[in-house]
């Protein structure tokens, strides 16, 4: 069940807290997941990991973004800046970590980036990463983001368009054929959003770093062992690009391409990245 939290002062975000399945000692978890979903996306996303994850024995906590999904959405440019995002993440840690011996961080695209600045931070505590769709810094990205400087009324004309762009590359192309109700759903979903807020979260998405560098420091500073999985069709984070980039300044890190799936792979092929992730976590956690 989940429920509007105020995780800071004036910042209702809608999470949902999910209790381990208790082994047949009677024990309950030491572990618990924090799942941090992509930009202007929802937790729901992760609909197939949190079951499973509960069932090998971990507590989980997922939560929707402000603006996103069931949280509230308020009409401020300021409210969706990156460092705001960031703090709402470290509060949700802070928060729902406490009694856990270990914390596992789940990021998915944008949120790859969230959870690489929190487990550089955290070192103690993070026990172990999974970055799906992981995200690195392109230079010169940000002129790709001139289309949210136009005025609202224009960019709520082309939100149909954008989200057909949007799914045209995040999807694999058999999906659209093997399952076109994810397809839908999906489209729903991003058309639900406010034109106000994709639009004051994408112009200032890239300002929670000054610049690669200081995301390779992040990225150095990561102890725990961290997974990095993507689709063979991920067109917006490939494996053989961002992914391995991200790989490269990594101490411990494995990698898993997941056949048929594209950058939403966690919804497209999900047992196939649920098997990944339950191996990682015998080798990276043991009996958790």
């Amino acid at each position: 069940m989940g429920s509007l939290i105020e995780i800071r002062p004036g910042r209702r975000i809608w999470v949902e807290v999910g209790k381990a399945s208790i082994d047949a000692h009677g024990h309950a978890s030491h572990t618990v997941a924090i799942l941090v979903h992509g930009s202007c996306a929802r937790s729901e996303q992760y609909a197939a990991q949190v079951p499973v994850l509960q069932k090998a024995g971990l507590a989980t906590v997922a939560f929707d973004y402000l603006g996103c999904g069931r949280s509230e959405k308020p009409n401020d440019f300021a409210a969706y800046a990156a460092e705001e995002l960031y703090q709402d993440l470290l509060a949700v840690f802070q928060r729902y970590s406490k009694g856990f011996a270990h914390i596992l961080l789940v990021g998915h695209s944008y949120g790859t980036y969230l959870v690489n600045r929190l487990a550089s931070e955290q070192l103690d505590r993070v026990a172990g990463v999974v970055l799906i769709g992981a995200g690195y810094p392109v230079p010169g990205a940000g002129r790709l983001r001139w289309i949210f400087h136009l005025p609202l009324f224009v960019l709520g004309w082309l939100q149909p368009y954008l989200t057909d762009q949007f799914i045209k590359l995040a999807f694999h192309p058999d999906t659209f054929t093997t399952n076109p109700q994810l397809i839908e759903l999906e489209r729903g979903r991003s058309n639900e959003n406010p034109p106000y807020m994709f639009r004051a979260f994408h112009l200032q998405a890239l300002t929670l770093f000054r610049d690669a560098a200081q995301y390779n420091d992040w990225l150095r500073s990561i102890r725990a062992p961290v997974l990095i999985a993507a689709g063979d069709k991920d067109f917006l984070t490939p494996l053989d690009g961002m992914g391995s980039k991200v790989a490269n300044f990594l101490k411990d890190s494995r990698t898993a391409e997941i056949p048929l799936a594209g950058h939403q792979v966690h919804e497209e092929q999900p047992a196939a990245l649920n098997d990944k992730i339950l191996e990682f976590l015998d080798a990276a956690l043991g009996k958790r």
